[in-house]
């Protein structure tokens, strides 16, 4: 018998949007997508159906969603016959409907042929509109049927009783399975109960750590291992903690599926750019404890309607298996799951379906996994507290660390560079400094440089140069407008940058950084991630820093679904290089030449293709190859 948890797994496996065959108005062409490309058994009856999905408007303003629609098939043995379509449903500017497979047309293996056709009868019985694809087409695989008539009589009785209670037994089974479902709905109403309570005890529990990291700003003392009521933990102990959130550690790890991204300072953004299944990027995670209870928790926007959620799959070997699929399309949400006997667990993010528009996209944020079953207030209080603790740790904690702290001797002593406290009883400091902050500069071959800072806002310099043979003294360097220099030529011991100079280095710095950036692009570790549908877009005066100038990869199955591709049907692999020669050679001349090469991986592999844009005449010279020998 099927348990209340099977059964409710069924019921999302069937609530799940289904595959599309999708038919372009203007082409008139069916797209089968994979999971149809095989239609069934021979022999089946009534157990598969095929979704079709095409706008509503075609052709001259006809409303599909007013004519009768059929799907005219021919089965593997040149049988023809049409199915009535009785579903049509209208969404938005798209119609569906759905073909329920006959015995008749999947009775033989081979392939079956099938188009759809949609037709006005006028008043007197005669065809006014009539609307067809071309011909698509989807495989039955050989089966094995046995024909009961050749059974003797009682034989062929003790078959078909065997069947029937089989069918009997199995409906039987359904209707229990039901009432377990509806006292398990009545056990979970329980269970809110008592996880109302747990939410509060979590919340005085936050509380608690709020107050405990009030606390740890005064604390010196720093254990690990002591257990008490208000914790304060190293800055080892509170890395630990906040590696909970996990995403920062996948750069470069995600795959994508019908559609791009980008990975960037634990944001993760992805856009559409196939919509005839669903689009995301995905990763796995091999390293979790098996049958263990984990919840995970993300920050999501979207562009579209459709996506900003997550799935998660379990895979064992090459199958997978869907634990969470409610949760494509929930914004700032959170799941659990069971990491069961599985050798990796999928965490798909998505960004859309078939209902979605090209360039559509979702960003991810705050993604946590932990272990155990927690509602989303628990995981945004330890998210806020992990935050808050990691951010005490840069800004104190860890800069205390950088400080060692001198109280006696001499500190033209100090022979180590670095950065220290200064006490009051050193010896060899400036005259009336005090306490101060010490700088120290040494180079054993030439020079060693201290700066002193005294607590009354003081700053005294002293060097030695030459080996040391040279002493300067403490020197008082309080600035005055002539040791403030506004440029970068400047090579008078003593004079100090303006703060001006200093926006413009930081500037300089910032645009070196973006070049850098721009030159990654480049990188074919980088480019890989740059998928090119539009084989032709570019920018024709010459401008390179941006992303469809970039190299990158043409990687479709079926190469209709690009855009100025010399090759038009089927799968095309190849990697994308843009070219820019400026007129007559000269230097930040936009007024050129455009080369486009692609490098074919498959289904020629090697050959080369090339097209030229000539700004002279405003043209492409049209794409000319070069076939590998």
């Amino acid at each position: 018998m099927a348990t209340a948890e099977q059964v409710l797994a069924m019921m999302e496996m069937n609530a799940i949007e289904h595959p599309y065959c999708i038919i372009d108005a203007d082409s008139r062409k069916i797209t089968v997508p994979d999971e149809y490309k095989l239609l069934g058994v021979e022999s089946d009856e009534n157990v598969e159906r095929v979704y079709f999905k095409c706008p509503k408007i075609v052709g001259d303003g006809i409303d599909l969603s007013t004519l009768g629609l059929r799907i005219n098939y021919q089965n593997a043995n040149s049988q023809k016959d049409s199915y009535p379509v009785d579903d049509l449903t209208v969404e938005n500017e798209f119609i569906t409907f759905s073909w329920l497979l006959s015995r008749k047309a999947v009775a033989y293996k081979g392939s079956v042929k099938f188009i759809v056709c949609a037709v006005r009868i006028g008043d007197n019985a005669e065809i006014s509109n009539e609307w067809n694809t071309t011909l698509a087409s989807a495989e039955v695989l050989e089966g094995l049927e046995v024909d009961l008539s050749g059974i003797p009589d009682e034989e062929g009785k003790d078959l078909l009783e065997a069947l029937i209670a089989q069918s009997q037994v199995k409906l039987m089974e359904v209707g229990e399975a039901t009432e377990e479902a509806k006292r398990s709905a009545e056990r979970a109403d329980t269970a809110a109960d008592s996880a109302g309570h747990a939410a509060d005890a979590a919340n005085n529990a936050a509380e608690e750590a709020r107050r405990a990291v009030e606390e740890l700003k005064g604390n010196i003392g720093i254990d690990d291992n002591v257990v008490s009521e208000n914790k304060t933990y190293s800055s080892k102990k509170i890395e630990e903690m906040a590696a909970v959130n996990w995403i920062p550690k996948l750069d470069g790890k995600f795959k994508f599926t019908k559609c791009t991204g980008s990975y960037q300072d634990g944001i993760l953004t992805i856009e559409s750019v196939d919509i005839s299944t669903a689009q995301y990027a995905y990763f796995e995670l091999k390293n979790l404890k098996q049958n263990t209870k984990y919840t995970v928790s993300w920050k999501s926007t979207r562009t579209g309607n459709i996506g900003g959620g997550i799935g998660v799959l379990g895979r064992k070997g090459s199958n997978y298996t869907t634990l969470v699929n409610t949760d494509t399309n929930t914004l700032n949400g959170f799941c659990y799951f069971d990491s069961g006997a599985y050798d990796a667990i999928s965490f798909n993010f998505y960004c859309g379906n078939q209902n979605s528009q090209i360039g559509d996209s979702a960003t991810f944020w705050d993604i946590m996994l932990v272990e155990g079953e927690h509602p989303s207030g628990y995981i945004e209080n330890v998210r806020d507290i992990v935050k808050k603790i990691a951010g005490m740790n840069a800004e104190t904690l860890d800069v205390a660390s950088r400080f060692d702290t001198i109280s006696s001797g001499d500190v033209l002593d100090i022979k180590k560079s670095g950065i220290y406290f200064a006490g009051i009883n050193l010896t060899g400091k400036p005259e009336n400094a005090g306490n101060g902050v010490l700088i120290v500069a040494y180079d054993s071959e030439s020079n060693r440089v201290y700066v002193y800072i005294g607590t009354n806002h003081s700053l005294y310099v002293r060097r030695f140069a030459g080996g040391g043979n040279t002493d300067s003294g403490w020197v008082n360097k309080a600035l005055t407008a002539d040791d403030i220099v506004n440029n970068f030529t400047t090579t008078v011991a003593g004079k100090a940058l303006d703060a001006r100079a200093g926006k413009t280095l930081d500037e300089k710095i910032t645009e070196s950084n973006g070049n850098l950036v721009y030159t990654q692009q480049f990188i074919p570790e980088i480019a890989k991630n740059n998928i090119i549908t539009d084989l032709l877009n570019i920018n024709i005066n010459g401008v390179m820093n941006e992303p469809y100038m970039y190299p990158g990869s043409v990687a479709t199955e079926d190469a209709s679904t690009l855009k100025n591709s010399p090759m038009r049907e089927g799968a095309f692999y190849a990697y994308r290089e843009v070219f820019f020669i400026p007129n007559q050679g000269i230097v930040g001349n936009t007024y050129g030449k455009t080369i486009i090469r692609l490098t074919e991986a498959y289904p020629v592999s090697g050959r080369i293709w090339t097209n030229v844009y000539n700004t002279d005449s405003n043209d492409w010279t049209g794409w000319k190859s070069i076939t590998p020998v």
